[in-house]
Formats: structure tokens, sequence, C-alpha cells
């Protein structure tokens, strides 16, 4: 953005010096002392874990969930707990990881992708300005904790709603057409690109943070690559209890017999009791793996599906003088025929001959609306077909009539 979030990373961090709050606190250092050894595959790492426990997705973290998020000694749990906890029982998945990640050594960019993953409710891979404006204050809110400043939201908002128009055109060319406040809550404009834009006017006040230098010399070591899959005993890292648990992982036979024994069935006949305590785990654990066939099928069910539009009758040099405008012009009138958020469509690429967008198309899932990915692009290439079809007579009608929609996961077996 421009001055405004400058102030407002410099309200939540007035100073790092010797003697500063920043300093005198200690959460700050000692944060980056934790994670200034993570860089990206660290930090997602430490997403995908919490992905595997999180699997209700409620939001809130234990500290036995903690211990199985952070591969990190007992003390250093207590002290994230201590400083993130709410009322020392929770602590919100979303600030956990956003402050793994903004303590963590990752480029400013890739910290930013983490960040939209988190708060892109539409999960179509661009968010919108009050998205963008959520995570900024979340992450300027734990930067704040690190010295005491407060740190409010519609602050962080009105300086994004200020001065968004001045550093992407796109985006003053929205509240042009739809107004300040429509704009910011529903048009889903930033994707990476955009967000480097937003993060290129701070840069140099990022860059003399800690979080933007070189990490101590003092960090704590990332853990192993594998060290989310596999089970781990280590005296220093977890309390005296401390195997850390093994997740998805089908148990043998002998295990099942012993869990089942444990929970209390005793019978004269140990052999009769130890097959009662096998079948009675098996068919547990095959209403398990039914279970997570379900969600699995459920999952299919929402997967995005790629097209790819080749548009014969248009000039690519011509489109790439301004490739953002096109770029905006595509997922809106695709969109608007489809009767779908101009968040489902994903633009992948685009590339010469003439014209070719490869875009994802993603389940609207709203209002209502049951379509599959696939069934969006069928009722796409129907709108091609028909030259009286919203996106044959509106804005984007120059370059429809010569379209062909293929459909595919690459160009090569992509089909009509």
């Amino acid at each position: 953005m421009g001055a405004g979030f400058v102030r407002s990373i410099q309200s939540a961090v007035p100073s790092v010096a010797p003697g500063s709050a920043w300093a005198q606190r200690d959460i700050g250092p000692t944060l980056r002392r934790f994670f200034g050894a993570f860089y990206n595959g660290d930090v997602w790492a430490v997403y995908r874990r919490y992905r595997n426990i999180d699997v209700e997705n409620c939001g809130w973290i234990s500290y036995e969930e903690l211990q199985e998020i952070l591969f990190l000694p007992e003390f250093n749990l207590l002290f994230i707990f201590d400083a993130f906890s709410q009322q020392n029982a929770l602590i919100d998945s979303r600030e956990l990881l956003v402050m793994v990640c903004l303590f963590s050594s990752s480029k400013l960019s890739e910290k930013c992708g983490l960040f939209m993953t988190l708060f892109d409710n539409s999960h179509s891979g661009t968010c919108t300005a009050a998205e963008v404006a959520n995570f900024a204050t979340l992450a300027l809110q734990v930067l704040g904790r690190c010295t005491g400043a407060p740190v409010r939201a519609k602050d962080i908002a009105a300086a994004m709603q200020e001065e968004l128009s001045d550093v992407l055109p796109l985006y003053r060319d929205a509240v042009n057409r739809l107004g300040s406040e429509a704009t910011f809550k529903e048009e889903r404009i930033f994707g990476q690109d955009e967000v480097d834009e937003i993060c290129s006017t701070f840069r140099l006040l990022y860059d003399e943070l800690p979080i933007g230098q070189d990490p101590p010399p003092n960090c704590v070591a990332p853990p192993a690559p594998d060290w989310d899959q596999a089970a781990v005993e280590t005296k220093d890292s977890r309390p005296a209890t401390g195997t850390v648990r093994q997740l998805n992982r089908g148990l043998t036979e002998a295990e099942l017999t012993h869990m089942a024994l444990l929970g209390g069935m005793q019978s004269d006949d140990e052999d009769e009791d130890r097959e009662k305590a096998v079948e009675i785990l098996k068919e547990k654990s095959l209403i398990r793996k039914k279970e997570i066939e379900e969600k699995e099928a459920a999952k299919a069910a929402v997967e995005p599906a790629r097209g790819w539009m080749i548009i014969h009758g248009a000039d690519f040099v011509a489109i790439s003088k301004d490739i953002a405008r096109f770029r905006h012009l595509f997922a809106k009138c695709v969109a608007q025929a489809l009767e779908v958020p101009s968040g489902v469509i994903t633009i992948v690429d685009i590339t010469p001959g003439s014209v070719v967008v490869e875009f994802l198309v993603h389940p609207s899932m709203r209002g209502g609306d049951r379509r599959t990915a696939t069934q969006l692009l069928i009722a796409l290439a129907e709108h091609l077909i028909n030259g009286k079809s919203v996106l044959r007579r509106g804005h984007f009608s120059v370059y429809a009539a010569s379209a062909e929609l293929l459909v595919g996961e690459t160009r090569r077996t992509a089909a009509t």
C-alpha cells in the first residue's frame, strides 16, 4: 500500500533497538530463535501437520495438539502457549500458523502465499481486499504481542481502502465500476502478483525488522523433512510421557489386540479373548476406513476442473500490453455467464497461439448451486456455441466469437 500501512507496521513495532519494548519483552527475539531456521518447506510442513490434526476444522488448538504440530522442546512450547493461548486454554490456529510463518526465514512473498491460503475463504487462489486486510491485521497483531502495541482491524482496513487504488490500477477500475465497499468485500482481485505489488510498498521497512533479516546464530534447528510423518521419541522434545503419535497409520493386528486388552476385555480363555478383540477392532477399523473413503469422495466432488480456452481471433501481443485487464475481464465475464462468483475462476497462465488461457473452475457450492466443476465447464462450452449467450453478447464477445474450449489436465491430453 503506502504510508498508511507503513505507519501501521511502525505502530506495532516502533523500534527493535536495545531498551525498546521489542527487546525488553523478549517475545519477538525468542520466537525468532525458535523459527528463524525454518524456511518455506518447514512452514508448510507445520501447516500440513495442523491440517492432519484439526480434521474437524474447529480453528482452535489445545496444548496437546500444539505438541503434535510443533516439534519443539517442552519449555519452548510452554513459552508459545503462555504467549498466545486464550485464557490459558486454547490457541487460535490461524494466529499460530501466522506466527510460525512470520518469524521464519521464508521470503516475504512466500509468507504471503501461506497467509493467502489461510484466509482465502473461496479456496480459489485469490483473495478479496477484506481478506488481505484480515491477514495483514493478524500478522500485525502477532507483532503487537511482541511489543504490547494495540492493533485495530478497522485501522488496517481503512488504510487499505484509502490506498489500494493508488497501488493497483485493476483495483481502481473495479472501484470505479462497482464502488469502494463492494470491491473491498467481494471482488477477488488479489493473487500472488497483486499481493507482491502491495508488499513492494513497505519492503524497505520489512527488511529492517528482525523477521526480514538473516536468522540469528542461536536458532533452534528445524526437524527433519519427514518429522510430520515419522513416529519420533526424543527425551528433550516431549513431556515425560513422551512418544509422538504417528497419525493416519494403520495399526498392526498385534497392536489392535493389545489396545483391546488394555481396554478391559478379559476372560478365562486368553486366546478366545484375543480373537474377539482383534475382530472388534478390525470392524472398527473398517468403519473408519469407510468414513475416510466417503470424505475423499466428497472432496473429489468439489475438486476443480482444468480448461483451456483457445482464442483464435485474438492478438497475443496486443493482449500482453495490458494482461492484468484481460485476466480480470476473462474471469469476470466467464463467472457472469456461469452465474457464479468470480473467485471460482482461477487463471493459471496466458500464452500465445493465438491466445491460450489455461484456467481452473471451482464448484461454487453457494446458494444451492450443486454443479460440479466439470458441469460448469460444459455450461461454458454451451455459452461459446450459442451466439445469443451472455458470453457471446457481453464485453468478452470480441474474444468469445472465435474461442474454442478444451478440457483436460494438460494441453496435450485436453479434448473438446
